[in-house]
């Protein structure tokens, strides 16, 4: 598994590197570098905080008044978020690049409540709620959940933005799979079902979240701009 996120991380960072480095256009070196902020700060530095202190995370949630799914879905959540903060903060950096606020951007919007509120978490919640409703069934494999959480994102950021996300697999796997890590290691850690999930539960969680989110999208995109900035 180390080899695996060590690998993601180095195709990520080469692949990002080399664009911030070499890109002629001004607006793609700004977007790549803020790409680069969020690998090393969310992923690197966060993640790796949260790697390291597990068995104290994993301690507190199997001593914390909540049932296993509900301490996943809670978790995974306020990890999103802090997240979100890292983005909308890249977002915000644009002047180190030489750029105005909306000029080259990361996120939908430079305002931190909005993002989280109309167009990335309130998207993600549907998702995470199914896996948290499925663990009430069986147990899962917390790797393999946090494995199977960073493929959703990616082929979720295809769908939404283009399939040239997929290019940047590394990254986006990451990003999201360092979402669920932790939450998932608790929650399994404190779960007292004894069934194991079989390979199908896996693809059933994200199908289910998939069904789930499609209502949440429709609503948002019928309420509110689906950007908040003129098209890169």
């Amino acid at each position: 598994m180390r080899w695996l996120v060590a690998s993601l991380f180095l195709w990520a960072q080469a692949l990002l590197g080399a664009l911030c480095l070499f890109a002629e256009e001004p607006k793609l070196r700004a977007v790549t570098g803020m790409a680069l902020g969020v690998l090393w700060i969310w992923v690197a530095l966060i993640g790796g905080a949260l790697h390291w202190t597990r068995d104290r995370w994993i301690r507190w949630g199997c001593a914390a008044k909540i049932e296993a799914p509900s301490l996943f879905f809670v978790a995974t959540t306020l990890l999103a978020c802090v997240e979100e903060a890292v983005a909308c903060a890249m977002t915000a950096s644009a002047p180190l690049w030489g750029m105005r606020v909306g000029e080259a951007y990361i996120t939908a919007s430079a305002n931190y409540l909005d993002l989280i509120v109309f167009h990335s978490v309130v998207a993600f919640v549907p998702s995470i709620a199914a896996w948290a409703l499925w663990m009430r069934r069986v147990r899962f494999d917390p790797r393999a959940v946090s494995a199977v959480f960073g493929v959703q994102g990616l082929l979720g950021e295809s769908i939404a933005y283009g399939t040239q996300s997929l290019s940047n697999a590394g990254f986006w796997v990451l990003v999201y799979a360092t979402m669920a890590w932790l939450p998932a290691q608790m929650a399994c850690a404190k779960s007292q079902v004894t069934r194991r999930a079989r390979w199908w539960h896996y693809p059933a969680a994200v199908l289910t979240g998939w069904a789930a989110t499609v209502p949440v999208t429709i609503a948002l995109h019928g309420s509110h701009p689906g950007m908040h900035f003129a098209p890169l």
